[in-house]
């Protein structure tokens, strides 16, 4: 059961990194890429896959002076395309394609993130859709998905041998850096506040350390005195690393000993002072507590290695003829 919610979870981030999410096309252009069996992939639908992804990557075509390496990115891109259409055909071959009724919901569901009609309409022209083709790209990416699920994933597992492997091979990713337990009391001031009000706030919050330096509860000044979201719990921060605050709070946190108090430490929130109150030094974290992750990690390896095969193994079977130039 654990096996089959986890597949459930990882195989739509699966999918999205083994094939890409390619634009619509207008049904005026029928010059085709390639053609799959009785299928053709419209050339302009690999246009502007490849432009779309040059665009995400930053890339510009006019740089790209090597014609090799423009070749061989525009292959792959068709390679992708290619397989989107074989799982397509294999999908409907083995009786996978989704209810309209599962369409229908999908569709409501991504205009519901809209905020109207016409931005939902704006998208899908944007991106080379009409409402027609972009239902029928919905019913055949959902399609695919629960082919894959039925056919591929749902025979992968992940044993506990392999998850006690990956974890001792892999022991330095599992770390957990020093972290320390502090509590702060903080007194906020506007980063556009003129130099009284600095001032102001400074003698404030010294005139608080000094009560907590003599021994009040710094707890109790936190809770009464503190500005920031954490004075209902005393100014108690939990345990952190230093990559999770701002430098120069992390700074000042790190440099303490437990149970010390420092002086007034500035960030871009205003002035605080710190008591740091535990510290743990760097520490393997117990195999039981990442298995759940490392499990997670395997079986998205073993799902992406798994469709990349059953892509082939397709594409052995099938007709396939590239007929865009590269």
């Amino acid at each position: 059961m654990r096996e089959k919610m986890l597949l459930n979870r990882i195989l739509p981030a699966v999918l999205a990194a083994v094939l890409s999410l390619a634009p619509g096309v207008e049904a005026a252009d029928t010059r085709l890429a390639a053609r799959i069996n009785d299928a053709g992939i419209p050339l302009l639908r690999l246009d502007r896959s490849f432009d779309s992804y040059l665009g995400e990557r930053g890339l510009n075509i006019q740089l790209m002076s090597d014609p090799e390496k423009y070749s061989a990115l525009k292959g792959q891109l068709l390679d992708t395309l290619i397989g989107q259409e074989l799982l397509w055909q294999a999908a409907e071959a083995n009786k996978s394609v989704v209810a309209e009724e599962t369409v229908r919901q999908t569709l409501e569901q991504l205009r519901a993130k809209l905020p109207s009609k016409e931005a939902y309409e704006t998208e899908l022209m944007q991106g080379g859709f009409t409402e027609e083709s972009f239902a029928e790209d919905v019913k055949k990416r959902l399609s695919v998905q629960q082919y894959l699920r039925e056919t591929v994933v749902s025979k992968l597992a992940v044993t506990d041998a392999e998850i006690t492997d990956y974890y001792k091979a892999n022991e330095p990713s599992f770390t957990r850096p020093e972290q320390v337990r502090a509590r702060h009391i903080l007194v906020k001031v506007d980063s556009k506040a003129d130099e009284d009000t600095r001032t102001a706030a400074r003698e404030r919050l010294e005139a608080i350390r000094v009560r907590a330096v003599e021994g009040e509860h710094f707890a109790a000044l936190a809770q009464h005195h503190s500005e920031g979201p954490s004075a209902t719990r005393g100014g108690d921060l939990g345990f952190f690393e230093r990559k999770q605050m701002v430098p120069t709070f992390s700074e000042a946190a790190f440099a303490l000993e437990t149970g010390a108090i420092s002086d007034l430490v500035e960030t871009v929130y205003g002035y605080h002072i710190i008591k740091l109150e535990e510290r743990r030094a760097p520490s393997l974290a117990p195999e039981a507590e990442v298995a759940d992750q490392i499990r997670g990690h395997l079986m998205r390896e073993k799902a992406q290695e798994a469709i990349q095969k059953r892509i082939q193994a397709l594409r052995e079977q099938a007709d396939v003829e590239v007929l865009a130039p590269l």
